[in-house]
């Protein structure tokens, strides 16, 4: 089933959003829902280890998104928290076996919804549902 999650300007509302939709207890209409209350637990700064992937070892991120990436980096650690570096782990099977759960069924139903807005869809969606049409992603879509 195709779903959009939740977009919020903060983790607050993030947390209310979560809070707000399980607070209804969907697992009663819903039986492949798990009954599993929001937990409102909170850790302390130091006991927080962020992984930052700088580079993915297939796309390059642009100067300005590495900028972006050390500056946090430097914020995360100014405040207490671990920040390390991450290397690339076979990304390109890890995006294989990611991508086919998404779209368990060939992304039939993402295509349709998509279509029946009447509005075109944009390059990287392209390139996402274009694994579906019977294509070596990492040959045919470079």
């Amino acid at each position: 089933m195709a779903v959009i999650g939740p977009l919020a300007a903060s983790t607050r509302d993030l947390n209310l959003f979560m809070k707000s939709a399980l607070d209804l207890k969907p697992w009663k209409n819903d039986p492949t829902l798990i009954p599993l209350p929001w937990n409102e637990e909170k850790l302390a700064k130091e006991d927080l280890i962020v992984g930052i992937l700088y580079d993915d070892g297939w796309v390059k991120p642009a100067p300005p998104l590495l900028r972006a990436l050390k500056e946090t980096a430097a914020k995360l650690q100014k405040s207490g928290v671990k920040v390390v570096k991450m290397d690339p782990y076979d990304h390109h099977r890890g995006y294989e076996i990611v991508v086919s759960m998404y779209f368990a069924d060939g992304a039939k139903e993402d295509i349709e919804v998509m279509a029946s807005t009447g509005e075109p869809s944009m390059p990287l969606t392209d390139f996402v549902l274009k694994s579906f049409c019977g294509l070596d992603i990492w040959t045919d879509c470079r």
